[in-house]
């Protein structure tokens, strides 16, 4: 691992490969109708959810400051206006989750966290360095990115897929998650689906020998982090 320090020296003008280049020019293209009204960033959080009370109107004047600063900004380039458009519309759907949640167990408003560690900084003041550091410590329950980004499921029903049983008929599991969500498996579904795995078969490029040690890892270390998943999900 080298110690020598890396400088950057394009941070002012950033020079892009083409093919970051190009990725750059579409999604410049996307940005071009996006719409930060804040009843338009409701009604796309509200249709992707499907639900529509956002809870107290306290977030209102914030948002509309905020939208309403992005919209005068002239700092913004059309990749900025794009990634921030997806964040609000996330952070609206996690606020009408958010609700949804309490509204269905109440009781959740009840429980108490004892001595919580919260982090706060701007970025590039080592809080992400703090955060994995004091992860490390199992008895705390840390607060992995991506429940950071979306915290909350949306409500609908859901089903525990173990490995050994859709090994043994693939095609059956499919059939089961299908009737839950009420997704109609026809003989077309399923032919589409054999005819996959017919072109697809198992091991065609040959058959990976997979070995903890190989990678630096123990097994026996593996099987007590996750044996509550081999539990759970393999086959015994």
């Amino acid at each position: 691992m080298t110690t020598d320090p890396i400088r950057l020296t394009d941070l002012a003008n950033p020079r892009f490969s083409a093919e970051i280049t190009g990725l750059r020019a579409g999604m410049a293209a996307m940005a071009e109708d996006l719409d930060f009204a804040p009843d338009a960033l409701r009604a796309q959080a509200s249709s992707e959810v499907g639900l529509a009370d956002f809870g107290s109107a306290t977030y209102e004047a914030p948002l509309e400051a905020l939208t309403g600063a992005i919209e005068d900004s002239d700092l913004l380039s059309p990749v900025g206006r794009l990634m921030l458009h997806a964040q609000l519309v996330q952070l609206l759907k996690n606020r009408l989750l958010l609700e949804d949640l309490v509204t269905r167990h109440p009781e959740i408003e009840d429980i108490e966290i004892e001595r919580p560690i919260i982090i706060c900084g701007l970025p590039r003041t080592g809080t992400t360095h703090l955060h994995n550091l004091m992860a490390a410590d199992e008895a705390l329950r840390s607060l992995p990115y991506w429940e950071s980004l979306e915290p909350i499921a949306p409500p609908g029903q859901s089903t525990d897929v173990r490995f050994d049983e859709f090994m043994a008929d693939d095609i059956a599991m499919v059939q089961r998650i299908y009737g839950l969500a009420g997704q109609p498996f026809t003989k077309a579904v399923s032919g589409a689906m054999r005819t996959y795995m017919a072109d697809h078969p198992q091991g065609r490029h040959g058959r990976i020998d997979y070995r903890p040690e190989d990678v630096g890892l123990d097994r026996k270390e593996l099987e007590r982090r996750f044996g509550f998943y081999s539990e759970r999900f393999l086959a015994s």
